[in-house]
């Protein structure tokens, strides 16, 4: 179907409205053929028309990003070396994922030397330190440090730190993912675990997975010392947390177990606590609660989008109070795992590399998975390298937000929530 597949995709590269009609289709024909030769000389011959158009560049350069150890044409190098000479964030951002899902080491000068550059953004050092190296699974000791003082920032809503630069919530969100997602020594590991004290509902569910791919004694004590001081421990799904301590060693099983506990009280009291809350949503203003959607401090438009705005991560906003009443809105937040939205189940992707990777699948092919984390685009994992590949009854949206919001920013959201309705 190669030749069919080309001749189908050529007419809708020129025409931007109606790829973006077609353009799952469009996007499925491009990423499971990037390894056919025509396709690649036509991808090259169309980055580089001086009549393509923005919109079209970036799908293309989107596209290849999804791909895994692909050949470098020459046709493509000059294209991905203008993203990466860009001091636009999102399109150095693609560059470089583009960089990582090339077999070659073309781009290692230029990616080396953003990873030095102070005024790259802290994230994308990271990002492009890991697209050098070609191993996404572990972190050096320079990157890792990264991450880690990404994860640490204080609460407030960016900040400087000496060497990451200006934080917001969505890099802190993206370093703890990445944390999450690799596979770190034990020397990391201890140095992490003090960073579970203070991380928000958000940031610590990515980053007790690393922990439970190690069974040192002194990593587990580290992690449960950190647990047992978190602010927001309570945030951790039951399951989760159940899953990690299986097989803990008996000196540390009280311990463990008594935080099992905690975390059972707290579920157990979910009927109680929206039965407590419902009431207070009488005072909820819409016009603040448009605002705290938007905000860092909520950190909804990473995820959800509303009238085109936003993330495309979670269910779309725009007619939500169509079909939610208030205690089902309270309770989506509240207890986001309690209904989960069909087409937005979670799976845990576990590689043959030691990578972990939670969120939702996106996409599939033949070939590969692809799947759609808290933040950033979609990651594609072939299906020859999935080691373990498992549905999880958890919500990629944290639970505990309502705890960091405080009750009468809570109530605003919601009666904004409310008023998304679809014109009659």
């Amino acid at each position: 179907w190669s030749k069919q597949a080309l001749d189908s995709l050529k007419p809708w590269l020129n025409n931007d409205t109606v790829r973006k009609q077609r353009s799952q289709v469009a996007t499925g024909l491009l990423s499971s053929h990037l390894n056919d030769k025509s396709f690649q000389q036509l991808i090259g011959k169309t980055l580089n028309d001086p009549a393509t158009t923005a919109t079209t560049h970036h799908w293309l350069m989107s596209t290849i990003a999804t791909g895994r150890s692909l050949p470098l044409l020459e046709s493509w190098v000059k294209p991905i070396e203008e993203l990466l000479a860009s001091d636009n964030s999102e399109s150095l951002s693609l560059g470089i994922s583009v960089a990582q899902a090339i077999k070659t080491d073309r781009f290692n000068n230029r990616l080396t030397e953003l990873a030095s550059r102070p005024a790259t953004p802290a994230i994308l050092r990271v990002a492009a330190l890991g697209a050098a190296s070609g191993n996404g699974a572990q972190w050096d000791d320079r990157a890792f440090k990264t991450l880690t003082q990404l994860v640490a920032r204080p609460t407030s809503d960016k900040v400087e730190t000496e060497s990451a630069g200006e934080v917001s919530a969505t890099d802190s969100a993206q370093a703890a993912q990445m944390l999450g997602s690799a596979s770190l020594t034990k020397e990391q590991l201890l140095q992490l675990a003090p960073l579970l004290e203070q991380a928000g509902p958000l940031e610590l569910r990515d980053l007790v997975r690393p922990f439970q791919r190690n069974s040192s004694l002194e990593t587990r004590g580290a992690f449960l010392t950190s647990l047992e001081q978190s602010r927001a421990f309570l945030s951790l799904p039951y399951q989760a947390f159940s899953d990690i301590i299986k097989g803990y060693q008996p000196e540390l099983l009280p311990r463990a177990n008594a935080l099992l506990d905690k975390l059972k009280e707290k579920d157990d009291q979910q009927v109680k606590r929206l039965d407590q809350l419902l009431p207070l949503l009488a005072s909820g203003n819409a016009k603040r609660g448009q605002a705290l959607f938007a905000n860092e401090k909520t950190k909804c438009a990473i995820c959800h989008q509303i009238n085109g705005k936003g993330g495309k991560i979670g269910p779309d906003l725009s007619n939500i109070g169509n079909n939610r009443n208030s205690r089902d809105l309270l309770e989506s937040i509240v207890f986001p795992s309690a209904s989960l939205v069909r087409q937005y189940e979670p799976f845990t992707v576990v590689t043959a590399q030691g990578r972990v990777l939670t969120g939702l699948i996106s996409r599939e092919t033949t070939s590969a998975i692809y799947v759609q984390q808290q933040a950033g685009e979609p990651v594609m994992v072939a299906r020859e390298d999935i080691e373990e590949l498992v549905p999880s009854t958890v919500s990629i949206m944290p639970k505990g937000l309502e705890q960091a919001l405080g009750e009468q920013d809570l109530a605003d959201l919601i009666a904004y929530l409310k008023t998304l309705k679809k014109a009659p």
